[in-house]
């Protein structure tokens, strides 16, 4: 039994056309909402990628400076008597010290810029004030940024503090990108 030609046009149903339409240009409202929700989030998500990106780099060096200029004011104090440095003028000298102690080298006008000494210390003073005390109880070297980022055991102030306590455990390491080594 052959259904060919047994068919009649009117007695099949009305049947939709399924070819392609081709494209107005126009989307449905709820599409274009999906779409811009899509866009959004995408767009967000590169936004917050790449700040989490720049935010994780400026810690890393702000960490890695405001231990270098630490080493430096200490490099400092050990040179010249214990006397502290009177300006970054003073503490070229023990950059110098800290790129051939490391064999690479930030620039001394990047230290300069991310990190802020108090180059008003009575050195003698602070001295007698570490002997008194347990902890670091001042600021005397931070990040010009006002982040206080830095790598474990090698905050700047209790670097400082370390030195005139006689505590010589941590010596300055320097590796890396400009750097020091954050294991040691």
């Amino acid at each position: 039994m052959s259904f060919r030609g047994n068919l009649k046009a009117s007695s099949l149903p009305e049947s939709r056309d399924f070819r392609r339409q081709p494209f107005t240009g126009e989307q449905s409202p709820l599409k274009l909402r999906r779409n811009r929700v899509i866009v959004s989030v995408l767009a967000a998500l590169v936004v917050i990628t790449g700040y989490s990106v720049y935010s994780i780099n400026q810690n890393i060096r702000n960490s890695y400076a405001v231990w270098w200029v630490a080493d430096m004011v200490i490099e400092h104090l050990r040179a010249n008597d214990n006397q502290w440095p009177d300006s970054w003028k003073d503490l070229r000298d023990d950059y110098r010290t800290s790129v051939d102690r490391s064999g690479q080298a930030w620039q001394f006008e990047e230290l300069r810029s991310r990190v802020s000494v108090d180059f008003n210390i009575d050195s003698h003073a602070l001295n007698a004030a570490v002997q008194q005390a347990t902890e670091a109880e001042f600021r005397v070297i931070w990040l010009s940024d006002g982040s206080t980022v830095h790598w474990q055991s090698h905050e700047p102030n209790s670097m400082v503090f370390n030195y005139f306590k006689g505590v010589t455990s941590i010596e300055p390491v320097h590796t890396g990108f400009g750097g020091t080594s954050p294991g040691k």
